[in-house]
């Protein structure tokens, strides 16, 4: 009785998700192109972009620059720490063994 009934929900959900397909499609697929062209760029709206492009591109490469460096860094001093930590670990007295 319940796997007829899941049978029946399982059919009634995929016959309403073809029925809403069926209704959005077509509504989709018509849509209508633009009717006002976008406005051709001049050469000093693209020279204006090119410069702002420029720009954006100096402060990124600053900024992997400083990561770079921050990174070394860090790195640097990860391996201090290691090599610090292996010396302690390796100072300790180790329990006797019975």
């Amino acid at each position: 009785m319940a796997f007829q009934l899941s049978r029946r929900i399982r059919t009634a959900g995929v016959t309403a998700l073809v029925v809403t397909a069926a209704i959005t499609v077509p509504t989709v697929a018509s849509a209508a192109p633009r009717s006002d062209p976008a406005p051709k760029p001049t050469i000093d709206s693209v020279q204006q972009r090119l410069g702002k492009l420029a720009l954006q591109n100096d402060q990124v490469v600053e900024k992997y620059n400083q990561a770079t460096i921050a990174y070394k860094a860090s790195k640097v001093a990860a391996a201090k720490a290691a090599t610090s930590y292996q010396a302690a670990v390796a100072g300790w007295p180790r329990p006797a063994s019975s």
